[in-house]
C-alpha cells in the first residue's frame, strides 16, 4: 500500500483501490503501477522518476505540484486531468509517453510536451492551446474537439490521427507530418472548396 512521504525504488504496485484519498510526498523511481485505481484521489508534491502507469485510472485525479519524470502510461484512464497543476520545473525534462490511453477532458494549456508521445489515444476534447508541441507523436490518436490555437507543432507527426482541426494560419506548423484523408481537414479553416470532378 502506498504511503504519505515514503520513497519507493524499484517496486510494484497492483490491485489498489485508492478512491478520494490524498498522498503527498510519496516519491517513487523506477517503480510499476499496474491496475491500480487512483480514481478522485489528490496526489500533492509527488514525484514520480521512470514509472511505469498499465492499465490504471486516474480519472479527474489532482496532481497538485507533482513531478512526473519519463513516466510511461499505457492503458490507463486518465480522463480530466489538469495536466497543468504538476511541477513541471525540474532541471531535466524527460517526455512522456502515453499508449492507448484515454486523456479526454484534459488540460495541457501553455504546457512545454516537446518530444512527448501520445499514441493510439483517445484526447477528445482535450486543451492544447499555446502549447509548445515540436516533434510530439499523435500517431492514431483521435484529437476530436481537442483545441489548437497558438500552438508550435513544428515536426509533429500526425499520421494516423483521426478529427482533428488544425487552423494553418493559427498555429506553427512548418515540419508537420500528415497523412490523407485526414489532412484535408486542414484545408477547411482556408476558405477552400475541394471538387470531385471538373464539372
Amino acid at each position: 500500500m502506498l504511503q504519505s512521504h515514503t520513497m519507493y525504488d524499484g517496486e510494484t504496485f497492483g490491485e489498489e483501490a485508492l478512491h478520494g484519498a490524498l498522498l503527498e510526498g510519496v516519491a517513487c523511481e523506477d517503480c510499476t503501477f499496474h491496475g491500480i485505481e487512483f480514481n478522485e484521489m489528490e496526489l500533492r508534491a509527488c514525484c514520480f522518476r521512470y514509472c511505469t502507469f498499465e492499465d490504471c485510472t486516474l480519472r479527474m485525479a489532482s496532481i497538485e505540484a507533482s513531478r512526473f519524470i519519463g513516466v510511461q502510461f499505457e492503458r490507463c484512464n486518465l480522463i480530466g486531468i489538469d495536466w497543468t497543476r504538476a511541477d513541471w520545473t525540474a532541471g531535466i525534462r524527460i517526455p512522456l509517453v502515453f499508449k492507448a490511453c484515454s486523456l479526454n477532458h484534459a488540460t495541457f494549456f501553455g504546457m512545454s510536451l516537446d518530444g512527448w508521445t501520445f499514441q493510439d489515444c483517445k484526447a477528445v476534447d482535450v486543451d492544447f492551446r499555446e502549447a509548445s508541441l515540436k516533434k510530439v507523436i499523435f500517431k492514431g490518436t483521435d484529437l476530436r474537439e481537442s483545441l489548437f490555437h497558438h500552438s508550435d507543432l513544428r515536426g509533429a507527426d500526425f499520421c494516423g490521427s483521426q478529427n482533428y482541426q488544425i487552423a494553418a494560419h493559427d498555429n506553427q506548423l512548418q515540419g508537420a507530418s500528415f497523412a490523407l484523408p485526414e489532412a484535408l481537414s486542414l484545408l477547411q479553416h482556408l476558405g477552400i472548396h475541394l471538387l470531385d470532378d471538373f464539372e
